[in-house]
């Protein structure tokens, strides 16, 4: 039982991968709701899960290539942050892409301003997710920190 709950590389990652598929699928009904003022047709719900699928998959596909899922928690930081930033350029592009090209006809009526809506929302969130641990882990260390003199060191040490 101990080793269920132990850490590991593959639950990490497990991990992220199953909070990105939530935040995403929260992001997106949130975009939905944001773009038509939280009164949505039911017309346009008809494409939502399909849309959300290929998204995801992009998402999914794109944050693994450009190594996301393989950060340090305690360690997350601006070059962290940036692989997230290219991922989702890259998965929406691709999403825009396969949606002129193959699903604008079967993937009517779809909202396309859901998409940037969708675009930031989902980058804050999953910001937020992966830097909430290292923060939450640094704000608690100040206190318990001994005082050093560092003797002899200089801007060149």
């Amino acid at each position: 039982m101990k080793r269920l709950f132990r850490p590991s590389v593959i639950k990490r990652i497990v991990f992220f991968i199953v909070s990105d598929i939530l935040v995403s699928a929260f992001s997106f009904y949130l975009a939905y709701q944001l773009r038509f003022n939280f009164d949505v047709a039911d017309r346009y719900y008809a494409v939502f899960w399909h849309a959300f699928a290929f998204l995801i998959l992009f998402k999914v596909i794109a944050i693994a290539l450009f190594k996301g899922y393989l950060i340090v928690w305690r360690f997350f930081g601006f070059e962290d942050a940036k692989r997230i930033f290219y991922a989702h350029v890259f998965a929406y592009g691709l999403f825009v892409l396969f949606y002129m090209t193959f699903a604008s006809s079967w993937l009517v009526p779809f909202p396309r301003s859901v998409i940037g809506i969708d675009f930031f929302l989902s980058l804050i969130l999953l910001g937020v997710i992966r830097s909430a641990k290292r923060f939450m882990l640094n704000s608690g260390s100040e206190r318990n920190v001994k005082s050093a003199l560092v003797f002899g060191a200089n801007a060149r040490a």
